[in-house]
């Protein structure tokens, strides 16, 4: 199992990061499980640099100080195979095999000539101007031999990040027909796509390998959940695997894949679709459930506020079952669908897909559910209790600043 994290709670030489110590480290074992105590000293703030936005720096301080406070009990996962790097014999870092690509160790920039000439591409590509604006300025007399540029106009710049760069996995293109229509699919290979987030160097100090339960006191009476590989999914899901002998998405997340992260290590990877992200309509059409209704469980949708109402979550199995029913005809498959509360989908694409429950992978839209549905309510109370006149005029008086949208006409009658 694999999960990239913000935070970890070690040393780094990073600047980026905020370091942490760690003291008084205590390991014991209680019943099959190794325990490590430790207490989390905060010895400095984070630092940010260009890329950094102050909301995730904040975010990361926020979570320091939590750890900081009390001493944090951390049960190991029993099985100590769990996120072992693969036995190899040599280590190569993605800086290494990335001159080795290019067939250039001498030159870091490569296939660049230099740092100017990587420097100006970079600055061309992330904040410079037009590709037009940018041929019209290395057509400039001199421009392009004073600088030792390896590209004359954006069109030869774009072939070389194009054909002489390892990137990303390619896009691939295929035509299917249905009813007699054509139709172009373009897509990437998803093992291919998740090998190249997984060997990212940037990411490498972050990635977590095996499951934690993380308590706020020795005691274990009161867990912490905060990023994934802190919560009951990931352990379950391990034992699971653990049951497996070691050996497209479906046999890679039964068998597992070897895959090399950005320092070079390699660990057997197991990619599990464990979460759906999307908007309540691309809900509705991966969970099979009809409109109105909560993809996660039976509730009515008139008794969505309710936190009286009884309701079941939904039970894959019955859903599995209703939708093999396909094999025995059109008739008996649509009256087993309706009967098990789901739409006659054909085959959806996590029918087989090891250790997942679409149900469950359904991840609140954050967006219209939270932000949306919390400001929308916020200002309906405010608006209650001082009047939609004052609101606005309050909204009228903040003053101009950078990167803020003054609503002159106030904000209670936006829909």
């Amino acid at each position: 199992m694999l999960k990239c994290r913000s935070l970890t709670p070690t040393p780094s030489d990073n600047p980026m990061e905020t370091e942490v110590e760690v003291d008084d480290r205590q390991y014991e074992f209680e019943g099959d499980f190794l325990v490590l105590t430790r207490k989390m000293k905060f010895n400095g703030l984070m630092t940010q640099d260009e890329t950094n936005s102050q909301d995730h720096g904040l975010h990361q301080q926020i979570e320091q100080h939590v750890l900081q406070e009390d001493g944090i009990t951390i049960v190991i996962y029993p099985d100590a195979r769990a996120g072992q790097p693969v036995p190899q014999d040599d280590i190569c870092n993605a800086n290494t095999a990335y001159a080795t690509v290019i067939n250039n160790t001498m030159n870091p920039y490569a296939p660049f000539n230099s740092q100017v000439d990587w420097e100006v591409a970079r600055w061309a590509k992330l904040c410079g101007p037009t590709s037009t604006a940018f041929s019209d300025l290395l057509s400039i007399n001199g421009v392009h031999e004073e600088l030792g540029l390896s590209y004359k106009n954006s069109r030869e710049l774009n072939k070389i990040i194009d054909k002489q760069l390892p990137g990303h996995p390619k896009f691939r293109h295929e035509q299917i027909v249905i009813s007699g229509e054509a139709f172009d699919i373009f897509y990437r290979d998803i093992i291919e796509c998740v090998k190249a987030l997984y060997g990212d160097p940037d990411f490498a100090d972050f990635l977590v390998f095996a499951p934690e339960r993380h308590y706020a006191d020795k005691e274990q009476t009161v867990q912490l959940f905060h990023d994934m590989h802190t919560g009951k999914w990931w352990w379950d899901t391990q034992k699971k695997l653990d049951q497996r002998k070691p050996a497209p998405l479906e046999e890679a997340g039964l068998d597992g894949i070897v895959m090399k992260s950005g320092d070079g290590i390699l660990h057997c990877g197991h990619p599990l679709f464990s979460c759906f992200i999307g908007d309540y309509p691309k809900q509705v059409l991966a969970t099979g459930v009809k409109a109105m209704e909560y993809p996660k469980c039976n509730i009515p949708p008139d008794k969505l506020g309710s936190n009286a109402t009884p309701f079941e979550m939904r039970n894959l199995d019955v859903v599995l079952d209703a939708l093999a029913a396909i094999d025995h005809g059109d008739i008996e498959f649509v009256h087993a669908c309706h009967k098990a509360g789901t739409k006659p989908i054909i085959h959806p694409f996590w029918e087989h897909l090891p250790y997942t429950n679409i149900f469950q992978a359904i991840t609140p839209d954050v967006l219209h559910q939270l932000y949306q549905g919390l400001i929308k309510h916020l200002l309906g109370w405010l608006a209650e209790a001082f009047g939609a006149a004052e609101i606005d005029a309050r909204c009228w008086r903040l003053p101009p600043n950078h990167h803020i949208r003054l609503f002159m006409k106030g904000i209670t009658s936006l829909s």
